[in-house]
């Protein structure tokens, strides 16, 4: 794992420049386990989705029509999925082993497809659900839903009113607005935590802790 101290200090760095940079914050994430990952090696990774989605991707006019012809690539030619035999573990959390693996967790499939949606053009947000992380579409003039995590299942307000409903939660904007990079990375490392808490792996996860810790100061 790379030394707390120094990546804390990177985390830092990030969100005091804006923490606009989604792909750069899930590098530094990444690098607690692969170190060597630079700006360089997952932006070239990053540079071949973008061609292989604009190479497969059909323009439309309408909305929820470009986000199907999305996940005709990303999960169909792509093959991108839900990694449901080992939702736990950690690698899930690292987004250069999900572009290698193209397997992972709801958040960073979301990472990967919200991305390559933008590349494209289409706007495309991080939504905070409860236990679930989703995207939105959202326009002036529209804005639906997309479950990432369940192959780009579009859905409405309504859905998640009844999804929120059914955890005996309260209403909240939180659940239904756009959040930053900053919450995306925070929500990160909170799996991290979770998933090397499981694996007994107790150093790994106190100084995990701490680079949230230190990204939420």
């Amino acid at each position: 794992m790379a030394h707390p101290d120094d990546l804390s200090a990177q985390l830092h760095q990030w969100k005091a420049g804006g923490a606009a940079d989604l792909a750069e914050g899930m590098r530094l994430v990444a690098t607690c386990e692969y170190p060597d990952l630079t700006p360089q090696k997952l932006g070239a990774k990053l540079k071949l989705l973008y061609a292989d989605v604009a190479a497969g991707y059909a323009p439309v006019d309408d909305a929820e029509g470009r986000v199907k012809n999305l996940n005709e690539v990303f999960f169909g030619q792509l093959k991108f999925r839900a990694n449901t035999r080992a939702f736990h573990d950690p690698r899930n959390s690292f987004l250069n082993v999900v572009l290698d693996t193209r397997q992972g967790m709801p958040i960073t499939l979301c990472v990967l497809y919200l991305l390559a949606g933008n590349h494209l053009g289409l706007p495309l947000y991080g939504v905070n659900l409860p236990n679930l992380f989703i995207l939105t579409y959202k326009t002036p003039e529209t804005q639906f839903y997309v479950n990432v995590f369940d192959q780009g299942i579009v859905f409405s307000r309504a859905d998640i009113d009844n999804y929120i409903g059914q955890l005996n939660l309260p209403p909240s904007d939180v659940f239904y607005q756009p959040c930053t990079p900053l919450d995306i990375v925070a929500r990160v490392l909170r799996n991290l935590v979770l998933a090397y808490d499981r694996l007994g792996e107790a150093r790994k996860r106190d100084d995990t802790e701490a680079l949230l810790a230190a990204l939420e100061a």
